[in-house]
This record gives structure tokens, C-alpha cells and sequence, in this order.
């Protein structure tokens, strides 16, 4: 069966499709800027919203930043957006290479965190938002990064971090972005200073090998001296043991003697006998009152 439709009712037709493809759709989390013939009309927030056709357009930018790809190059991205995100937002700077205030020549890269609080300022204060923002972080982070020495940075990335975000945050005023903060992902030294760094820790490792081994040579003698004087402490002390009991049986042998009914005279008489016969001198001399020891 067919119909046939008169002018109006196409016309009708068509102006309603048309109205309906222009309705545009807000994702949650992002926004758009709506221009009405060419010039800045509004915000566009997430939902549902009518633009007139012809008249009303989304606006579009164009944003260029150099990055580097996974082959290590530096390589320039483009990207055409309607749509922007009103949470954070990141953006990579690729490898700079600076000097420091000793002179050594470094490479720095990292990522920036920031959020559009203005959009309007955001999309019309600048053609290229993302290019004129590395140009603000090179020329931040090299001022910051030649005020100081390489050791410093290697030291203090804490600081650093902060120091680039304050100044990048009052550098961005007026422009509708809002700096949060930037991390350091990499900060690497020029060939010289990594082959001076590899030698101080060969270096430092030989030295600390050295204190090991003296220190352990040092331990070992200690030891050493230790145990020698606890054995000379032993023998000192069964040496007094063997002359006290030595002493004690020369005194029980005398005591049996006195029984026995020796003088004092006697015993001494013996006792040198006695030294005599365990002499090497081949002369013995007798004493005239030997003769007068007797047994009782």
C-alpha cells in the first residue's frame, strides 16, 4: 500500500530529522563548547542538549604534543577534540635534556596532572593548549633544574617535584587550567656521570671489602688474643694448683720426718743432700755434720 505525501508533509519530515540529528549528547565526565555562527555561545554540560542547524556547532581544537613511543623516539601526536574532560587530565612531556648548575648535562621526563576550571579561558586563550603547555614546562623545568647540581636532583625529587609544580601553577594563570602536580618518572645522567657513578660504587664496594676483611682480620686476632690469655690464665692458675699441692706434700714428707724424730737441723742436712745427688756437677761435697744424722 502506498502513501503519498504532499510538500509540507516531506518538508515537516525533514525538518524534524534534521532537529533530531542535531541533538548532541554530553558523556558523563566531559564537557563541549557550543558556537553560534563561528563565535563562543555557551557550555555544554553532560546530557541532552538541542543545537539549531547551521547555526549552532560544536567547537573544535586542535591539540599537538611530542611524545615518546615505545621505540624510544620522539614522535608528535595530534588530536582533533569536541570533547574535553572537566576531572584530571594527564600529559606526558617527553625526555628534556638540560644543565645542571655543575655543568653536567641530564635528561628528564615525566607527567603532568592539571584540570580545566575555566573552560572558555582553556579553549580561547590559546590555538594549541597542549603545545603551550610543554613550552611552559620545559622552560620551567629548566630553569629550576640549572639552579641546581646534579647531585641535588639525584638527592632531592621530592623537591623538585614541587618546586616545577609551584612554578607552573602561577606560570598557567589566565589560561583557565588548573596545575595539581607533576611527576618525575625519570631522571637520567649524561654517559660521564654514569660511568663516574659506576666507578664510585666499584670503588666504594672495594673500600667496603677492605673494612670487611680488616675488620674481620682485627675480630680474629682479638679472638685470637683472647684465647691465648684465658690459657695463659689457666696455666698460671694449675701451675699455683701443682705448687700448692707440691708444697703441701713437702710439708705432709716434713711433718713424718719431725715424727720420725728428725731435728731441723737433720731435715736441712737432707734436703741439701737430696739437691746434691740431682745436681750435673760431677764434685760432691759432704758436709762435715752429716755425720750426725740419726733415726730416733
Amino acid at each position: 500500500m502506498l502513501f503519498i505525501l504532499n510538500y509540507p508533509e516531506l518538508l515537516l519530515i525533514l525538518l524534524s530529522t534534521i532537529f533530531w540529528l542535531r541533538c548532541v549528547i554530553i558523556q558523563e565526565g566531559t564537557f563541549s563548547v557550543k558556537e553560534r555562527f563561528g563565535k563562543y555561545h555557551s557550555i555544554l554540560h553532560p546530557g541532552v542538549h538541542l543545537m539549531l542547524p547551521f547555526i549552532d556547532s560544536l567547537k573544535e581544537v586542535t591539540w599537538s604534543r611530542t611524545i615518546e613511543n615505545g621505540n624510544k623516539q620522539i614522535v608528535s601526536e595530534t588530536s582533533n577534540k569536541t570533547s574535553f574532560r572537566s576531572s584530571i587530565n594527564d600529559l606526558d612531556f617527553p625526555p628534556y635534556q638540560l644543565y645542571t648548575k655543575d655543568g653536567c648535562k641530564i635528561i628528564i621526563n615525566g607527567i603532568l596532572y592539571y584540570k580545566i576550571i575555566d573552560p572558555k579561558l582553556a579553549i580561547y586563550a590559546v590555538d594549541d593548549l597542549w603545545k603551550y603547555m610543554l613550552s611552559i614546562i620545559q622552560t620551567t623545568i629548566r630553569d629550576i633544574v640549572y639552579q641546581q647540581t646534579h647531585s641535588d636532583l639525584l638527592n632531592n625529587t621530592e623537591l623538585l617535584k614541587n618546586n616545577i609544580t609551584c612554578e607552573l601553577q602561577k606560570n598557567v594563570k589566565g589560561f583557565g587550567i588548573e596545575v595539581l602536580k607533576v611527576n618525575i618518572q625519570e631522571i637520567i645522567p649524561n654517559d660521564e656521570i654514569t660511568k663516574a657513578n659506576e666507578k664510585r660504587i666499584i670503588i666504594l664496594k672495594s673500600t667496603q671489602n677492605n673494612i670487611e676483611q680488616e675488620k674481620a682480620i682485627y675480630e680474629s686476632n682479638l679472638l685470637k688474643q683472647k684465647l691465648e690469655m684465658e690459657l695463659a690464665l689457666n696455666n698460671a692458675e694449675n701451675d699455683k694448683k701443682l705448687k700448692i699441692k707440691q708444697l703441701e706434700c713437702e710439708l705432709h714428707y716434713y711433718q713424718q720426718l719431725i715424727t720420725m724424730g728428725f731435728t731441723p737441723q737433720n731435715i736441712i742436712d737432707l734436703k741439701t743432700t737430696q739437691s746434691l745427688s740431682q745436681s750435673t756437677n760431677t764434685k760432691l761435697v759432704i758436709p762435715h755434720n752429716l755425720t750426725h744424722l740419726h733415726v730416733a
